[in-house]
């Protein structure tokens, strides 16, 4: 079992209530810091996600800011990025576990494949690229340990 304290979640939002109302719970199930970096937005997002406890900072517009920004508050060594509209596989804590268990990742950066709900040819397209280019070019922008 993945222990709670083990890794901060990051999440840039901005305008994703529902989004944040779906993805909260199984990132709280992770770990006790989970971050939200919102860019201000005005749906409630950030209402919202303080009300599932998640810890909520306002930071300048757009992901790589909020992300950097988000860092700086993380309590934990390891640490997991999350888009607002991510949705966890079941076994994400085992998973995490066992990538961060061995010594020989403590330099290395993780992560999960993307898929998309929409299954069209140009979903998959992209989700295959990203995958491609996580698993060959090693440039993942999941989890990374500091």
């Amino acid at each position: 079992m993945l222990k709670p304290s083990a890794i901060s979640i990051i999440i840039p939002s901005l305008n994703c209530r529902a989004l944040i109302d779906q993805l909260l719970p199984s990132a709280l199930g992770l770990s006790n810091d989970v971050i939200v970096v919102d860019g201000g937005s005005a749906d409630g997002t950030q209402n919202a996600a303080t009300a599932l406890g998640a810890t909520v900072i306002e930071g300048a517009r757009g992901r790589g800011q909020q992300l950097a920004f988000g860092t700086i508050r993380a309590q934990n060594e390891w640490l997991l990025f999350l888009h607002s509209d991510t949705k966890l596989p079941a076994a994400a804590g085992e998973v995490v576990r066992e990538f961060i268990d061995p010594p020989e990742n403590l330099r290395k950066a993780g992560y999960f494949n993307l898929r998309f709900d929409d299954q069209s040819r140009k979903a998959r397209l992209i989700s295959g690229m990203a995958n491609w280019r996580s698993r060959m070019l090693g440039l993942p922008l999941s989890l990374i340990h500091i």
